[in-house]
């Protein structure tokens, strides 16, 4: 489903608008253009998961998908599609085998809130222009566009500010 556009009935600040969901970009579009900047299941999840693996693998030990899936009320086969994302990002390794399962690949204090969602959701950027100028025909003179980079940049230092760590000990 990722990237599908799928246009759903969702209700704008109660304004009753319908609006178009992109999960690989984080937004919602409603039809009358507006954007509103949203974190997608994909990137909940994964953070859900992430979180548990840090917790259930401290010491090294390997996470059964099936285990983090069953703490965490979510379903073994979308989690494992997280898994593979999260592997490829670098911030998971998996263990093939009888025994086998998901450990962090660095330290929890060195993985960020930031690596997980770029893993899952891809760019945080609330508006095309901020990732690609040229998407835009006015972005050279387009007075906007400073806010929306420094918007850009403040979602991204937030989140790559918040260590994993940091909700393990929480949860």
């Amino acid at each position: 489903m990722r990237g599908s556009g799928i246009l759903a009935v969702e209700s704008d600040a109660g304004q009753g608008l319908p609006v178009e969901s992109s999960p690989a970009h984080g937004t919602v579009r409603t039809r009358d253009g507006a954007t509103s900047m949203m974190v997608s299941t994909r990137g909940r999840y994964a953070l859900r998961l992430m979180i548990d693996i840090a917790k259930q693998g401290e010491g090294g030990a390997l996470v059964a998908m099936r285990q983090a899936a069953e703490r965490e009320g979510l379903s073994v086969k979308y989690l494992e599609q997280l898994g593979g994302a999260l592997v490829r990002a670098g911030v998971l390794k998996s263990m093939r085998g009888v025994s086998g399962g998901y450990m962090l690949a660095r330290p929890a204090d060195e993985i960020t809130v930031g690596d997980i969602l770029r893993a899952t959701e891809g760019s945080s950027a609330p508006v095309a222009c901020v990732e690609d100028a040229k998407t835009c025909d006015r972005s050279g003179q387009c007075a906007a566009r400073d806010f929306w980079v420094g918007l850009n940049e403040a979602i991204e230092s937030y989140a790559d500010g918040v260590a994993l760590s940091d909700l393990a000990r929480k949860a």
